[in-house]
C-alpha cells in the first residue's frame, strides 16, 4: 500500500492516512505522506500507524529517527 501513495497516486481529497505496516525506506514514507500534506491542504492530515507487534514498533521508530535526522541535515544546509 505504501508504494501506491508514494509513486503516481493523486490523493487531493485524502487527509488520513492508515498504516497497516510500516514502510521500509524514508523516502517512501516522505512522499506518501507528503502527498497528503501538499500545498492547499486545508484539512488536518492524520496518520495511523497500526502496529503487529515490536518490531514494527522498533521499524516506525527507526523511521522516524531517520526523517528527523534528514530534515535536521536540509535545514543545516539550506542555513548554511
Amino acid at each position: 500500500q505504501v508504494k501506491a501513495s508514494a509513486e503516481g497516486l493523486q490523493l487531493t481529497a485524502a487527509h488520513t492516512a492508515v498504516w497497516v505496516s510500516t514502510p521500509r525506506e524514508i523516502t517512501v514514507w516522505r512522499q506518501a505522506n507528503s502527498r497528503l500534506d501538499r500545498t492547499g491542504q486545508t484539512r488536518q492530515v492524520t496518520n495511523i500507524m497500526l502496529f503487529a507487534g515490536e518490531r514494527d514498533r522498533k521499524a516506525y521508530e527507526n523511521l522516524v529517527a531517520g526523517k528527523n535526522f534528514l530534515d535536521d541535515l536540509i535545514n543545516q544546509v539550506g542555513a548554511g
